[in-house]
């Protein structure tokens, strides 16, 4: 659908006045006066046409509404498939009173949520249109002297209107017959287990609705043909039918301001509905919420409301619970049941304990490594760094060895003969087997090595218990599994990691927990307000409900009544304008004028007469209905494209006339 456009023609004029050749002080009053007409219908034109996109926008969110209410439809149609199939499966008195309880609930709740979605996007809507309205009604003023000289742009704007206010009543009713259609749909969903009696109601409204539209038809044709009849009434007559403009404007005020009062009232009556209906429900879902959570059995979860957690539980409890960062519900946030925390509880608890016990046993172990270390660890390094001192020397003086011997090799002489002696000496002082240092039996290193070897074998063959250091997951230490008291340091820093993982593992058990065990709190907390619910109530609540469902849609019916009445008014001025326009017109053509607003009018009434005699078959049964419902939104989204089109044509056609009297 493309978006309404105004007239921009008038622009051509303004760039004219702004690129006059001559510069003066002071401008004529006729030209101040002409500029501040331009630029009054620059500005009329400038609001119409971002209130006319306003209105499409409007009815774009209506749209997106009716889309969001069948989503609605559709999951609620899966719910009463479950419910069906459990209806169906019943085998005794209670398990059927529940489905019904169920499928009642299904279907009061998702009625309202999509009413209250659809009544937003009317009420968008109509605000939208009626201030296009006025909009277009005070374009139409800063444009009437170019009307009054113009019979083409008078004939032009005059079809624009009617074709701007087709789409208006066109986008509305379509919305209206979407939400029809959503209200048919959910009845048809649980028609064998619910009241279908509504269907009867709403074949009443429609016949009443159709027999009142017949009435003024056929009034107007009778109109229209006692003055083609005789022609020397139309003085007579347009004298009526200004009065009945004057009148007909009069009602449609009185019945706009009477349609606020209706719309507010069917507001209030919404959220005292949904009110009764969210206090009932809560009754009715008691029992089964309660054994829900409470079941020490299963593992289950549920919503436990905004409505408690808000008003009963500190919010900031909640936040720091963590219970919703991936369980966040529209109604509220789910919760799982009793066995679920108090599993993972013990889990916890258990897995705390195994971790502290090994802390303690390990922290004893380091304990005594620490104790031995502190008694060794000096002389014991020492040992060990006269052993890498000493071995550090081998590798540079076998290379000083197999330098010589090559440069001996080369030239043999008595002075390269006495420096491999020497480099031998050198090399055999450290040690006798250089290639297995590990192995000498004389030299420095040997010494070195004896002396820490001699140490470590005391320190074995004391009283001392290293035993506990056999263990296979060390077995692959720095220093070999057999050297126990040169291991200590390493042990010492393994055992104190270990010991701050378990920690750390114990910390993060901990917060979890704490987590669960205020969700447990939250959970018990919630179970004893259910308990604590007075379930004697339930009559009295029950029957709150339906008083309250029923005001509802009393307050519904009312304001469609009252809207409807709003739209017959409004059509019934489109009409006399059209009679007034055409009384009003040239002589020669007056005739073939009536002649073609009587055919169209004859051609609605057959229309009618043909709804009025298929009403039965459309109200034969819910599916009937949606039927029928559907195929008049999609031929009205017909007529609206076709309008919408109509509409841009004669925009197209005002504007080309106000350009060229420019």
């Amino acid at each position: 659908m493309k978006n309404l456009k105004l007239l921009t023609g008038t622009a051509v004029l303004a760039g004219l006045l702004l690129t006059t050749g001559c510069v003066k002080n002071e401008e004529a009053d006729g030209v101040k006066a002409l500029r501040q007409a331009q630029a009054a219908k620059l500005n009329a034109e400038a609001t119409a046409t971002t209130l006319a996109a306003e209105a499409e926008a409007a009815y774009r969110n209506a749209e997106a509404a009716v889309k969001q209410a069948e989503v609605a439809i559709k999951e609620a149609k899966a719910r009463a498939k479950e419910i069906q199939n459990a209806y169906s499966e019943a085998n005794n008195a209670i398990l059927i009173a529940n489905a019904q309880i169920a499928a009642d609930l299904n279907q009061a709740q998702t009625q309202a949520s999509i009413d209250k979605a659809l009544i937003t996007a009317e009420k968008e809507l109509a605000e939208a249109q009626k201030e296009l309205e006025i909009a277009l009604s005070q374009y139409e003023s800063e444009i009437a002297a170019d009307v009054a000289k113009n019979k083409n742009l008078s004939a032009y704007l005059t079809a624009y209107k009617k074709a701007i206010s087709e789409v208006n009543s066109l986008r509305q009713e379509i919305v209206g017959l979407q939400r029809n259609l959503a209200t048919a749909q959910l009845y048809f969903l649980n028609n064998d287990l619910t009241d279908s009696g509504n269907l009867a109601a709403a074949k009443t409204i429609q016949q009443e609705y159709l027999n009142i539209r017949l009435g003024y038809l056929q009034g107007w044709v009778e109109r229209y043909e006692a003055v083609m009849g005789d022609l020397a009434t139309i003085a007579d007559e347009l004298v009526d039918v200004k009065e009945d403009i004057y009148n007909l404007k009069s009602q449609i005020d009185d019945k706009e301001v009477e349609q606020e009062l209706a719309e507010q009232a069917r507001e209030v009556a919404l959220e005292e509905y949904q009110t009764a209906y969210d206090a009932w429900e809560e009754v009715v879902n008691k029992d089964l919420l309660i054994a829900t959570f409470s079941d020490e059995e299963n593992v289950n979860q549920e919503i436990i409301p905004y409505s408690y957690l808000t008003n009963v539980v500190d919010p900031g409890t909640i936040e720091e619970t963590g219970a919703g960062d991936s369980d966040f519900d529209t109604e509220g946030i789910y919760f799982r049941s009793y066995k679920f925390y108090n599993d993972w509880i013990e889990s916890f608890e258990t897995d705390i304990t195994k971790n502290e016990e090994l802390i303690s046993e390990k922290e004893d172990v380091v304990a005594l490594l620490e104790e031995l270390h502190e008694q060794y660890a000096s002389q014991l390094a020492a040992l060990e760094q006269d052993v890498i001192t000493e071995y550090e020397k081998i590798e540079p003086l076998l290379h000083e060895v197999n330098v010589v011997e090559i440069a001996n090799q080369a030239e043999q002489t008595t002075a390269s003969q006495d420096a491999l002696d020497d480099a031998l000496d050198a090399l055999e002082a450290v040690t006798d087997n250089p290639g297995d240092p590990m192995n000498s039996t004389s030299g420095t290193f040997y010494d070195a090595y004896t002396a820490y070897d001699e140490f470590i074998q005391d320190v074995n063959d004391s009283d001392i218990d290293l035993s506990f250091l056999y263990m296979a997951n060390y077995s692959e230490s720095p220093l070999g599994s057999d050297e126990e008291v040169v291991n200590i340091p390493y042990f010492i820093g393994t055992f104190n990691a270990e010991i701050e993982s378990w920690e750390a593992e114990i910390d993060g058990w901990d917060d979890d927990m704490n987590e669960y065990e205020a969700n447990l709190e939250i959970v018990e907390g919630y179970v004893a307000y259910l308990e604590g619910l007075q379930s004697g109530n339930l009559a009295a609540l029950e029957t709150a409900y339906q008083d309250a469902k029923a005001a509802f849609y009393a307050a519904r019916v009312t304001y469609d009544e009252v809207s409807s009445e709003l739209a017959t008014l409004k059509a019934e001025l489109d009409r006399a304008e059209d009679y007034e326009s055409v009384l009003e017109g040239n002589g020669e053509d007056i005739s073939d004028d009536l002649y073609e607003n009587v055919t169209g009018l004859k051609e609605q009434i057959v229309q009618t007469e043909a709804d009025i005699a298929e009403i039965d078959n459309d109200f034969a049964n819910w599916e009937a209905l949606i039927a029928s419902l559907e195929a008049k939104i999609a031929q009205k989204q017909t007529e609206l494209d076709i309008y919408q089109a109509e509409a841009d044509h004669y925009k197209e056609l005002i504007d080309a006339e106000l350009g060229t009297e420019e």
